[in-house]
């Protein structure tokens, strides 16, 4: 049986939660932070487990060359779309971020919306990171978000309830696994008479934990609580880092 962000039916069913109107919306403001963040002028970028592509075509459209890879289909279909409806062009590459390298090609990696945690072995996490390494230029930059412990902590709660701006109503319960390293999440939607249900489970890391996780691939890392680049520290919103390779 295979993880369950293998199963395509999972993002085709939940796009709509995931990928709501202001999530979307967000992409055009979260790049300019991203470049502004790493002070990036020029250079092919990489944005790895690009989903349905809101921040490659936001930086295509800005005059960035770009490649998108993502594992699902279903959410490469919805990048291909945008695209065109944009009127960009964007390389999309159907692959696991476990196994994509194209050696010294980038010069900016982005790995956003916590995507990096999905994996059951840890070890696959560092597989990845140090797969960035290595398609990096040097002197390239890798911004990374990852679920943290910290702000997790201080926001924890095992039962919440939101509305989407579409009006869908989604009902989360959320435990936390393995002391601390994992958190199992199960979502309940409702559209109308139409119930589903929705599981799935987050690799956490602090702040140290993510460093010690880059700096082992080769990078130098900086942590911040948020893409204006403030302090990780109890104000933090979630866990970003700019990883640099020498």
């Amino acid at each position: 049986m295979g993880q369950w962000f293998e199963d395509e039916s999972i993002w085709r069913e939940s796009y709509d939660i995931s990928f709501n109107s202001a999530v979307l919306e967000a992409a055009g403001l979260e790049v300019e932070k991203i470049l502004a963040l790493v002070d990036f002028e020029d250079g092919d970028i990489l944005d790895l487990a690009c989903g349905p592509g809101r921040h490659a075509i936001a930086l295509t459209a800005k005059g960035h060359k770009v490649t998108g890879v993502d594992l699902t289909e279903c959410l490469l279909e919805k990048a291909r779309a945008a695209a065109e409806k944009a009127g960009v062009q964007v390389e999309w590459i159907q692959e696991d971020m476990r196994r994509y390298v194209r050696p010294n090609s980038y010069s900016l990696a982005i790995c956003m919306y916590n995507s990096l945690g999905y994996f059951e072995d840890r070890e696959d996490d560092f597989v990845t990171v140090a797969n960035v390494f290595e398609s990096l230029k040097p002197g390239g930059a890798f911004v990374l978000e990852c679920a943290g412990k910290e702000p997790l902590a201080r926001t924890f709660q095992s039962f919440k309830g939101r509305q989407t701006p579409e009006g869908i109503q989604v009902f989360k319960t959320r435990r936390l696994l393995d002391d601390w390293s994992r958190t199992e999440n199960t979502d309940v939607v409702v559209r109308g008479d139409r119930v589903q249900r929705f599981r799935y489970v987050l690799n956490l890391y602090s702040g140290r934990e993510l460093k010690e996780l880059l700096d082992r691939a080769g990078f130098q890392t900086s942590a911040y609580g948020n893409l204006d680049g403030a302090p990780y520290d109890q104000h933090a919103s979630n866990l970003f880092a700019v990883a640099r390779k020498p």
